[in-house]
């Protein structure tokens, strides 16, 4: 619900669904909330992907060699 009306929001005439759609969403959230009430926590997890991504953006770790444009090795 909360993605459909985020696709039409920029349409004022959305506006006058706001009330509707937080209603919902805190429905939403409570049933949720009664269903799982301890949600299984990924942030630890979510940090060490960030930070292996990173570490390949930059290539810290990685010695290896390169082609250069006319097919030579580099190192």
């Amino acid at each position: 619900m909360a993605r459909l009306y985020g696709a039409v929001k920029p349409d004022p005439a959305a506006l006058e669904f706001a009330g509707r759609v937080a209603n919902i969403a805190a429905i939403a959230e409570a049933i949720r909330t009664k269903l799982k009430p301890n949600p299984t926590g990924i942030t630890g997890v979510m940090g060490d992907i960030g930070k292996l991504l990173d570490a390949s953006i930059t290539g810290d770790g990685h010695a290896g060699k390169a082609r250069a444009g006319d097919g030579t090795v580099q190192d």
